[in-house]
């Protein structure tokens, strides 16, 4: 699994807790089960996406907060956000996320607390301080509960999973001669990991490679070439689609890592219980619109026995 080949090659991990005063988090709805968010960032906004589960519209408290929130139904979910510019400290995780190592692992609300977690390369820790500190400033109730040395993006999830119940899908596609292009220049073998969800039809991603590569410049840029690691924003006719497709059939998700090999992608993803077929289908959905892409589901494994 690809998890296991990038599990701990970014060797720092950052926890932060962020408590909460706004009021529309004083309901009591914030104090059962930890509640997914979306992160997407782009175009110079900064939106945080709730998603509420099993939600029982006969309760009266809950019935306000879904008409005040202005939440939306999509399937059995449904969805409010707060927008960076209802909320100016939100702007902060834009510049979180142009430090060039750093990966967004989640983003859950628990006990009417912002818990988030992120790994990054120990060479930008002081990029990573100027961030904590602006943050601690910006943001009321700031806590950094964990800065140190990574376990591990395993030992990251598993402990996620036991609040909240995730699968590990993976699939693998087909790529024609025709569109090696689109994935790969000099058909070279990558592994990569999405940073955050990007809403400016870009993909964000830190590469994995065995040492330094040989590559056109601007193509890539060096994190830390001695360890393999590269930044990478790219965006092509198939990554417009990908990003698009997934954001319109909003839900909630967590890592996605893809490697490319000999006419090959993997995409491995980690989301909630509930979303396992819609985001197979999403998947299914893009790769048609590509003559001659195949699609193999490889494995639907809950996350604790992976």
């Amino acid at each position: 699994m690809l998890i296991d080949e990038v599990d701990k090659n970014l060797d720092m991990e950052c926890t932060i807790h962020i408590k909460s005063n706004k009021k529309i988090f004083q309901y009591s709805t914030f104090e059962r089960s930890p509640i997914p968010v979306c992160l997407t960032i782009g175009n110079g906004q900064v939106e945080d996406l709730f998603y509420l589960s099993d939600v029982n519209e006969e309760d009266r408290e809950l019935k306000m907060f879904l008409s005040e929130s202005k939440s939306v139904r999509s399937g059995d979910l449904w969805i409010f956000k707060i927008k960076s510019q209802e909320y100016d400290p939100l702007k902060l995780y834009a510049e979180l996320v142009s430090i060039p190592s750093v990966v967004i692992n989640y983003k859950i609300l628990l006990a009417k607390t912002h818990i988030v977690n992120f790994r990054f390369d120990s060479s930008e820790l002081d990029l990573i301080t100027k961030f904590l500190v602006d943050a601690t400033d910006a943001f009321e109730n700031f806590e950094i509960v964990y800065l140190g040395k990574s376990a591990g993006l395993k030992s990251i999830y598993s402990k996620l999973n036991k609040i909240l119940p995730l699968y590990y899908l993976s699939v693998r596609l087909h790529v024609p001669d025709t569109d090696i292009g689109l994935v790969s220049r000099s058909s070279i073998k990558w592994t990569r990991e999405q940073k955050f969800k990007s809403t400016d039809n870009s993909y964000y991603s830190v590469y994995y490679f065995d040492g330094s590569v040989d590559q056109p410049e601007g193509i890539l840029t060096e994190i830390d070439a001695k360890k393999g690691l590269y930044f990478r924003k790219s965006s092509s006719k198939l990554m417009v689609q990908y990003l698009q497709e997934f954001l319109a059939k909003s839900y909630p998700s967590f890592m996605e890592i893809q490697s490319f090999s000999d006419h090959h992608i993997t995409i491995e993803t980690i989301v909630s219980r509930g979303v396992v077929k819609q985001h197979l289908l999403t998947l299914k959905n893009i790769f048609e619109r590509f003559s001659g892409w195949k699609i193999e589901i490889r494995s639907v494994v809950p996350f604790d026995i992976i």
